[in-house]
């Protein structure tokens, strides 16, 4: 199966020997950081980082309101009516809230409520070449809100969200694309080609139906669970539907391969690799209250024959990475010992203990305390993909950053058993990366992970979902 994917715009394809070709100009947020909020001007406000986004990643900010001044603002930014857009949600209920531009305009007052919404506006009068991410005076009803994804386009009407981190960022589609499924094996695939990847899965539903009211069932004491006579070590696409919903949050796992926690009404779709052969929706530790339904399972067709074709500018080894809904290519393991198989290559303050391969922190015997590890390949003016597994939590915060000179960055209330996946900035001299052990935060981590996201170069290479597999050179092909 050949697929190569050179354009951005959602378009699916079925079956075999069919394609579509189609084209589309290039796009531009100008937002030099999209989801990094402590990067903006801020005034009044308290942020934390660390919160359920859109894309599946705990890179949302939670932004309260400490005063009758208070707003977070990205200055002269935008010359004229620009197309601006945020992903906003409500920490509970909902209310009104003026995102975007300045208060003193009229046309920017938009009710927020507890599930993700994209907000945009394209026409700003009153101090127009600013971005006001959140606004809290004027008309505003809100005193708090989660935000992501905040993009600024040179056009009248937005387009998908680009993330940035560090600089703005093109993408470059002045091309003609096509995406042809070829029928490599011999049963029906899909081939779901969009902005980011294309992915083949398997037509065979693997699940039975699932439609099963949690209501009021407590963490850990109840959960549901179908043998599925899953393949150990194969990965599979989980969907499902949480309706009827009141409070707690559930995650879907596959033995110890463990999805996102859910809280809120949704559709939702995980890339779990198996660990056991049954589906398990579990409770946690707060309990869950609500319903599940449209439970699916399919498995990832990996290793077909498949081609992956470099068209891009740059002589660079890449590794294709696929995450829930935004595809970064990353680059080699940064760190040492992130297993902690022994106890070296870590500096380790306060009560952080590396013993029986992880690390653990306890803070009532020093208080806040980091671990460190000197990184010397990092380069000011480029982001990092850091990845590391909670394994026991007592529900508190951990904060994290890349070098000194930037503020920590906080990982509101981290949950036992659970993996973090966040994108990391770096702009700084000191070449270290920082764990830090909140005051109140008792626990143990393992797995840390590094690798440089390789965006912002002149390449579209991205991720046909096909398998994982190095391409280097300009306009190269690798089969297989």
């Amino acid at each position: 199966m050949a697929i190569i994917n050179t354009g951005a715009i959602e378009r699916n394809i079925t079956g075999v020997n069919e394609s579509e070709t189609f084209t589309q100009d290039s796009r531009t947020n100008l937002l030099p950081y999209s989801e990094h909020f402590n990067f903006w001007t801020s005034n009044e406000v308290t942020t934390q980082r660390g919160f359920l986004a859109p894309d599946g990643s705990n890179n949302a900010t939670k932004v309260v309101s400490n005063g009758s001044n208070s707003y977070i603002a990205k200055s002269s930014v935008a010359s004229g009516n620009y197309a601006r857009t945020i992903y906003a949600k409500t920490v509970s209920g909902s209310g009104t809230l003026q995102l975007l531009s300045h208060n003193a305009n009229t046309n920017n007052i938009f009710t927020i409520t507890e599930n993700w919404q994209r907000f945009e506006l394209n026409s700003t009068t009153q101090i127009p070449l600013n971005f006001y991410a959140v606004d809290f005076r004027g008309s505003s009803t809100l005193s708090e809100v989660i935000i992501w994804g905040a993009q600024l386009e040179e056009v009248s009407e937005a387009t998908e969200y680009i993330p940035t981190s560090g600089s703005p960022v093109t993408i470059d589609n002045n091309s003609t694309s096509t995406v042809t499924n070829t029928g490599a094996v011999e049963r029906g695939i899909e081939a779901s080609h969009d902005a980011n990847f294309v992915h083949p899965i398997g037509d065979e539903e693997l699940v039975s139906d699932i439609d099963t009211d949690l209501s009021n069932s407590p963490a850990f004491a109840f959960a549901i669970s179908q043998e599925l006579g899953l393949s150990v070590g194969e990965t599979y696409i989980v969907n499902y539907e949480i309706y009827n919903h009141t409070q707690g949050e559930i995650i879907a796992r596959l033995g110890s391969s463990l999805g996102i926690q859910r809280g809120s009404n949704g559709v939702y779709s995980e890339e779990l690799t198996a660990q056991s052969t049954s589906l398990i929706f579990q409770p946690r530790f707060n309990g869950f209250s609500g319903a599940i339904r449209n439970v699916s399972v399919k498995e990832v067709l990996v290793n077909r024959e498949s081609t992956v074709t470099n068209t891009g500018a740059v002589e660079r080894e890449i590794e294709a990475s696929h995450d829930a809904n935004f595809v970064h290519p990353l680059g080699d393991e940064l760190i040492t010992n992130g297993g902690f198989d022994s106890d070296s290559d870590w500096s380790k303050f306060g009560s952080w203990a590396i013993s029986e391969g992880v690390a653990s922190f306890d803070s009532s015997l020093s208080g806040a305390a980091n671990i460190i590890q000197d990184i010397d390949s990092l380069e000011s003016g480029k982001s990092y993909r850091l990845n590391f597994d909670v394994l026991e939590s007592n529900g508190l915060n951990i904060l994290y950053r890349l070098g000194v000179g930037t503020p920590f960055i906080t990982l509101a209330q981290v949950q036992s058993n659970t993996s973090y996946s966040l994108n990391v900035p770096f702009s700084s001299t000191t070449k270290k990366l920082f764990l830090r052990g909140s005051s109140s935060f008792t626990g143990s981590i393992d797995n840390v992970s590094l690798k440089e996201l390789l965006v912002n170069r002149e390449s579209t290479v991205t991720n046909t979902g096909a398998v994982e597999r190095n391409v280097s050179g300009i306009n190269e092909s690798n089969t297989f």
